[in-house]
């Protein structure tokens, strides 16, 4: 009746989590309802609904979430652990980098791709704009098709022209094993400055 397009619970996947943090915002009091008084209630909660709300809360990018999801990052129960070190990354937190670098290997392939997106935001900028730029022109050549295609779109998010980034789009937009690749690549170089 709010407009959300799913409960959080059922929030699958992270634009579903995008689309309810989008939802609070424009919500007057709704924010402040769930980090003061909401959050809290969380705590009970089994870890699958606090990796739901984790993930919701890196897209709602709100500095007043830190604390409990530097919290939860240390939990240890794996999958509460890995959604709060992806919510953290996603708000750009330098002292979560080193563990977006773990992730990108995670045996989990939809971890080490949510780990790859949250390189768009180091790359924007901050301390490590220049290390998620630089594993994204490396995880264009991993050996995960998925990995790859998702690294080249990252690459033209961020929008950095460099002269690694523009030989790398220019080498895979004329690549012509793989046209959907390309095709990334191709408006990859489109997005760059």
């Amino acid at each position: 009746q709010d407009g959300f397009c799913s409960a959080l619970s059922e929030a699958s996947q992270p634009w579903m989590e995008a689309r309810i943090a989008r939802k609070l915002r424009n919500t007057p009091g709704a924010v402040e309802a769930l980090l003061n008084t909401w959050i809290a209630r969380f705590e009970s909660e089994d870890p699958f609904a606090r990796g739901r709300l984790a993930g919701m809360l890196g897209h709602l990018n709100d500095e007043r979430a830190l604390p409990v999801l530097r919290a939860w990052a240390k939990s240890p129960i794996e999958r509460l652990r890995v959604r709060a070190t992806l919510a953290l990354a996603r708000m750009g937190d330098d002292a979560t980098w080193p563990a977006v670098e773990e992730l990108l290997d995670h045996r989990s392939e939809s971890v080490a791709l949510d780990a790859a997106d949250t390189l768009i935001t180091y790359g924007r900028g901050g301390a490590h704009q220049d290390d998620a730029l630089g594993l994204l022109v490396e995880l264009a050549d991993d050996p995960r098709y998925r990995m790859r295609q998702s690294a080249v779109r990252a690459i033209g998010e961020i929008g950095r022209r460099t002269p690694q980034v523009v030989a790398l789009l220019q080498e895979l937009s004329d690549a012509e094993a793989d046209g959907y690749l390309a095709h990334d690549a191709r408006r990859a170089l489109g997005l760059i400055k």
